[in-house]
């Protein structure tokens, strides 16, 4: 067997008969093993006998098992992998050949690809607008509307351009948050995780602090409907009761807008009985369907509020993760 870079791999494959007392039937079914030497270093092979993958989790527990059985590292023979599942087993540690295309050995270090590019800058931070997608999704885990939507639809359902999307799919993509399927009519999945809290868990580490700035006013203005945000929100999904000090999220548009009309009563950046927190994105959005009063939702609330060096706070916020991802 001569892997796609040319490394020669010594192999021989091991009778299941032989081993059927001591490796338990589920392994048997699912891999063929093969013991190798690559690069003089003794590993073994667990080829995948359908095209279905266990979760990284299971894989992880499997592959303990067989290390223990066999003395040996095992890795992962696979014919194809998706992206966003070669991002949790490099990040694992776990070793994976996909033939012809993908070989990723850190038991021996090597990790090769069979045609190498440059890789492409990878984004440190989602996009507002792909964090309004990311977030409408974990609102709605039992609700496969927004994969089932063109990229045309998103666009009029969260009130975004067509390339504003566009450039909100593809920054989901580069982080493997996402996959796009279709051709002329395309469509985001998020099928590659297996749960909500899979793909929190995942995305945390991206998502933005939906406020950018506070400004302080006297009082709102009138005719102007805003949505509880801050610690007057927590109220809504929490027992934490409010502060005084009201608080309202604005979008940065209509902020702008209303400023320039000279609506707001005392604007500063110090102190005022209400505090309107300006957005990155539209609050209004993603408060469709999802029981919130007059509150934003509670995702973003998380968000805005998990810096926060407040033990109230941090206990609240427990409550909303505990209510909405776990």
């Amino acid at each position: 067997m001569r892997d796609t870079m040319g490394i020669e791999i010594h192999g021989l494959t091991y009778s299941m008969a032989g081993r059927s007392k001591r490796l338990p039937f589920h392994l048997g079914s699912t891999y063929e093993i093969q013991e190798v030497t690559i690069l003089d270093r003794p590993l073994l092979l667990a080829i995948l006998k359908n095209y279905e993958l266990p979760q990284v989790s299971q894989l992880k527990t499997q592959f303990e098992n067989l290390k223990q059985e066999f003395g040996k590292t095992p890795v992962l023979v696979a014919e194809q992998i998706p992206t966003a599942i070669i991002q949790k087993l490099t990040s694992q540690g776990i070793n994976f050949i996909v033939p012809g295309k993908q070989v990723y050995l850190p038991a021996v270090l090597v990790t090769l690809e069979s045609t190498w590019s440059k890789p492409k800058p990878r984004a440190s931070k989602l996009l507002p607008s792909a964090q309004v997608l990311l977030l409408y999704k974990l609102l709605h885990p039992y609700n496969s509307e927004i994969e089932e939507l063109t990229f045309k639809e998103l666009a009029k359902k969260f009130r975004y351009s067509a390339m504003g999307i566009t450039k909100a799919v593809n920054n989901l993509q580069q982080l493997d948050l996402c996959e796009v399927e279709g051709t002329k009519e395309k469509t985001l999945s998020f099928k590659s995780f297996a749960s909500n809290h899979e793909l929190w868990h995942e995305a945390e580490p991206y998502l933005l602090n939906p406020v950018q700035n506070r400004v302080y006013i006297d009082e709102l203005p009138k005719k102007v409907f805003l949505l509880r945000a801050a610690t007057s929100a927590l109220p809504e999904y929490t027992s934490m009761n409010p502060d005084k000090i009201q608080y309202y999220a604005i979008e940065n548009y209509l902020y702008r807008n209303l400023l320039s009309q000279d609506k707001f009563k005392n604007p500063n950046f110090y102190e005022g009985p209400v505090c309107l927190e300006i957005w990155r994105y539209n609050p209004q959005v993603l408060t469709n369907s999802v029981d919130h009063g007059d509150s934003v939702d509670p995702l973003s609330l998380y968000l805005s509020l998990r810096d926060e060096q407040d033990e109230r706070i941090e206990i609240a916020l427990e409550e909303i993760l505990d209510k909405h991802i776990f």
